[in-house]
């Protein structure tokens, strides 16, 4: 077992004064501390602007629109799995699209937001850039959307369907931020992918599924093992964990907490990409500066995971979703092959090593204690079960 390297467990004893540097900032003008005005910014590229919000139909419940001279009706998501990456999201994302009510595009994820929408910096072939893009992600929903209605109690027709978009990383994953207007000359992000969201629908509901961090991040290094040639081990593990704290307060040791968040290049240098991802009451804090606590629904894995009908039936409701029958229920409760995960050979790798826990354990403590504080002081999110 590998022992803590010097650098890193002086790293850690400074833990208490680096965690304490969390910038507020995420609206009103730019806080510059670069010293760079904004006209000299000129990465900024103004395709990336706010969308929205758009003239929503009074009859849809869904926020949908007819463009002025068009026929076709035109819908964005009612709501949005926001997260987080290796925390069961694809099974709580499934289980909920088994609402009747429920409908979403060709896929879970599109991650347009914070992904798919710039081209350039991604690489990825899949890129969608436009608006539009976005848009044709839901357009056979969109069509059962405006196919469906219900007879309201006035007696009119109201389209009673709703757009899901169930992509994990929107809460985190805004590592673009430099692109868009309203970032100019920052060194942390005024504007990320959630401000997009909130401003194109002012009213969507949110659902955050959370994971121990812990074992969330044991997963992600797990997930690893469906490459060909990869093979986990505890000790790799403890290696990359270690390698991505270094890189991690090698960043907040000279910027800003909230820089370090949504800073791309920790994410490119940490050895597990997703280690930030983790510290979730400090993205939480910039969720609730945009949304309100009641759009907000947050799901403990581990409850979820032994009462999933129960944990269901309170999505639905935060949804504003009719209650489904205990026979529905159960049917969209049952464990599905669309929920598993696709990495191999699990029970052949070995638990990780105490030390690495325990370090881990350390390490996301005191953001577990803030969520904790944040959600009504409920001790679920402390995850002291795992201590």
């Amino acid at each position: 077992m590998a022992a803590i390297p010097p650098v890193l467990k002086g790293l850690i004893s400074n833990m208490a004064e680096l965690k304490g540097r969390h910038s507020d900032f995420i609206s009103g003008p730019c806080q510059n501390q670069s010293g760079r005005s904004q006209s000299e910014a000129g990465s900024v590229d103004s395709k990336y602007g706010f969308l929205g919000p758009f003239p929503y139909l009074q009859d849809y419940k869904n926020p949908c629109w007819l463009p002025e001279g068009s026929a076709q009706v035109l819908c964005v998501p009612y709501f949005y799995l926001i997260g987080a990456p290796k925390a069961g999201s694809t099974g709580v994302f499934w289980r909920i699209k088994g609402h009747p009510h429920v409908t979403s595009g060709r896929a879970k994820e599109v991650r347009w937001f914070d992904r798919q929408r710039f081209p350039l910096e991604t690489g990825s072939p899949a890129a969608m850039p436009r608006f539009e893009d976005y848009l044709d992600f839901f357009k056979r929903p969109t069509s059962y959307i405006q196919a469906a209605t219900i007879r309201s109690k006035n007696g009119t027709l109201y389209h009673h369907r709703v757009i899901a978009d169930g992509s994990p990383t929107y809460y985190f994953s805004s590592f673009h931020w430099r692109l868009v207007p309203g970032n100019e000359g920052c060194d942390e992000p005024r504007v990320t992918a959630m401000s997009h969201i909130h401003r194109l629908w002012p009213r969507a509901k949110l659902v955050l599924v959370l994971r121990n961090p812990v074992t969330r991040l044991f997963s992600t290094y797990l997930y690893n093992t469906y490459l060909p040639g990869f093979n986990a081990t505890a000790a790799q593990f403890d290696l990359w964990v270690k390698k991505s704290m270094e890189t991690w307060f090698r960043c907040v040791g000279g910027a800003s907490f909230r820089h370090c968040m949504y800073e791309k290049q920790v994410i490119f240098d940490s050895a597990i990409s997703t280690f930030a991802a983790g510290i979730y009451s400090r993205y939480v804090l910039d969720l609730l500066k945009l949304f309100p606590r009641k759009q907000i629904h947050f799901v403990h894995l581990e409850s979820y995971s032994t009462d999933i009908r129960g944990s269901l039936r309170d999505i639905f409701s935060f949804l504003d979703l009719p209650a489904l029958t205990e026979d529905a229920l159960a049917k969209v409760s049952k464990k599905d092959e669309k929920t598993r995960n696709r990495g191999r050979n699990y029970a052949a790798v070995p638990e990780m090593w105490p030390s690495t826990r325990k370090l881990l354990e350390h390490f996301y403590a005191p953001y577990n204690k803030e969520l904790s504080a944040i959600l009504d002081g409920d001790p679920r999110w402390l995850w002291a079960e795992a201590a």
